[in-house]
């Protein structure tokens, strides 16, 4: 895609000297750069859930495509199948996986939900977002940038005056990159056509792989892709609650709304006559039994209040289970009761 052919693109470093939590990615990331700060320009929350969607899959698919231990179908992946690969797992921490997936599920919301979008969903999308690419520099980078702190005053939105002169700005700089790269793609594009060979082919493919290998070790033997040194904007059980979020929006519920209290278990889902139809539990790490228990045990507490009892569910923020009673296993869901 991109790191591979370093000098095809490039950018001024003028550009990078603006306002901008991605500046790290200008020198070996230019696409992503440029994608990142058309998302930290946006003036609408619904525009940066999109975008951040778009940033994750755009780096998971360099990711597919030079890291070794993964390995890119002939058909084209979606998000969904990259971020729920077992391989990914084995490269990626898990809490990188489990954010990405609550950016990817933000951004399937955000084009199918017609309520306005509160800036606050966009600012927590933002931020898991910025901690992925950072972890992919910090990992894969050539040169990995060590300034990768989230500056909350350069989160969007910008006022409508300042983004479009700083958009003219930005358009102008990039006119002129595009003009001088276009005889350089040509001159991959022509490369390129040479590659007809299979055995050419596996070879740049082989070669690739090869150099984010040795990017990757040579980054590992000098601390920069230490975890303690990536930016960390929220606590596990914060994340935790993001992606608890997401999933009642998934089944038309608005954590905000007075119908999806939240009490002594996380979530109390009621109906408009106010009665409990659901409780919610979230855990995290291994308590999974504990927040089973948890949840039987406020919906049989909610019973003896309302005379009914609610269905009660735990979830981990990407798993959810049912419990069926106090006997019975908890039986895997997709998704807790839709708002009626």
């Amino acid at each position: 895609m991109f790191l591979e052919i370093r000098g095809s693109f490039y950018l001024p470093t003028a550009m990078s000297q603006e306002n901008t939590n991605f500046a790290y990615l200008s020198s070996d990331w230019p696409q992503l750069f440029r994608l990142a700060r058309e998302t930290e320009q946006s003036l609408s929350a619904r525009s940066v859930l999109f975008k951040c969607r778009l940033l994750v899959e755009v780096g998971l698919e360099w990711l597919y495509e030079n890291e070794h231990q993964l390995n890119m179908p002939a058909y084209r992946m979606s998000l969904d199948d990259m971020i729920n690969d077992k391989q990914l797992k084995q490269v990626m921490p898990k809490w990188q996986v489990r954010e990405m997936d609550l950016v990817r599920r933000e951004g399937n919301l955000a084009a199918h939900e017609p309520k306005v979008i509160r800036w606050d969903r966009a600012h927590v999308t933002l931020k898991h977002t910025h901690r992925f690419l950072a972890w992919l520099d910090a990992n894969y980078g050539e040169e990995p940038d060590e300034d990768r702190k989230l500056r909350e005053g350069w989160l969007p939105p910008q006022t409508i005056a300042d983004a479009t002169e700083r958009e003219a700005i930005l358009e102008e700089k990039l006119a002129q990159v595009e003009s001088e790269n276009r005889q350089l793609k040509r001159e991959i594009h022509r490369l390129e056509g040479r590659l007809d060979d299979k055995t050419t082919q596996l070879a740049a493919m082989k070669m690739k792989k090869d150099l984010a290998a040795a990017r990757k070790k040579k980054n590992t033997e000098l601390g920069r892709n230490d975890e303690t040194r990536l930016p960390r904007p929220f606590t596990d059980a914060e994340t935790l609650m993001h992606l608890i979020g997401v999933q009642l929006r998934e089944a038309g519920w608005d954590p905000e709304d007075p119908e999806c209290t939240n009490e002594s278990p996380d979530y109390v889902l009621r109906n408009p006559a106010g009665r409990p139809i659901a409780v919610l539990e979230a855990f995290d790490g291994d308590n999974q039994e504990e927040a089973r228990q948890r949840a039987q045990q406020h919906a049989e507490e909610l019973a003896e209040k309302y005379g009914h009892k609610p269905q009660p569910y735990f979830s981990d923020g990407v798993h959810l289970w049912r419990c069926d009673g106090n006997t019975k296993p908890p039986v895997a869901v997709t998704q807790i009761p839709h708002k009626g």
